[in-house]
């Protein structure tokens, strides 16, 4: 069994959480993230992360704060490999998600 850990990160938006929703799903998309759920009900999403060197998966949150949304960002990735010991395989994943969004 692997051995994993994880990352939080939030950061606060300007616009409703329902747009946010659709610009976090299409940046998971488009940062090569699979099995992309979206719950509306509970505005969060879940995706996997697997590549090579990075295997995880990402829960991003999003909170309604009058005219801005806050985005949480929880990373959970697998760190007992020998690139985990070179770069954080958490960074990268919410890295891969905030650069495309």
């Amino acid at each position: 069994m692997a051995l994993r850990k994880g990352k939080d990160e939030s950061f606060t938006v300007n616009g409703s959480t329902e747009q946010w929703i659709s610009k976090c799903e299409n940046a998971l998309k488009k940062g090569g993230f699979t099995a992309v759920n979206v719950n509306r009900t509970l505005s969060q999403i879940t995706a996997n992360y697997k590549k090579l060197t990075v295997w995880g998966d990402i829960t991003i949150t999003l909170h309604d704060e009058g005219n801005k949304t806050k985005i949480s960002a929880f990373s959970n990735a697998n760190v007992d490999n020998l690139f985990a010991l070179f770069s954080s395989p958490n960074k990268k994943i919410i890295s891969q998600f905030k650069d495309n969004l």
